[in-house]
């Protein structure tokens, strides 16, 4: 079983309605299946349970997929953003407004479910 670790604190994520997701559309291909599925469980949990107004953003421009779609990262905006990187062992990076989701493929999925976990106080 893996562990995912969770560091930091998140002050103002819970403030507003709205919660981006956002996510590298240039990440690894293989990746992609794995983002897909945990935008779209975020965005059920944030809706059904929580009330949140999720909305899909970009990292950054492709000029393809992310034409028409809002460009935000952790390091450029105070609204609340999940930002998902798909890469590397499960963790979870709390940062003020942002909370960091990483992990490559079925560890991206274990990151966000642990995620809501701790969200509805369960964990």
């Amino acid at each position: 079983m893996i562990n995912v670790s969770i560091s930091g604190r998140v002050d103002s994520f819970n403030n507003g309605s709205k919660v981006y997701i956002t996510f590298d559309p240039l990440a690894d291909k293989e990746e992609m299946p794995y983002i897909y599925v945990v935008s779209v469980n975020l965005e059920t949990n944030l809706i059904s349970f929580f009330g949140r107004q999720p909305e899909v953003a970009c990292t950054r421009q492709d000029n393809a997929s992310c034409s028409n779609v809002t460009i935000l990262n952790c390091s450029s905006t105070s609204v609340p953003i999940i930002q998902l990187e798909a890469e590397g062992e499960p963790e979870i990076l709390l940062m003020d407004n942002c909370v960091i989701l990483k992990g490559s493929r079925e560890n991206l999925i274990k990151a966000a479910d642990r995620l809501m976990l701790r969200y509805y106080g369960i964990m």
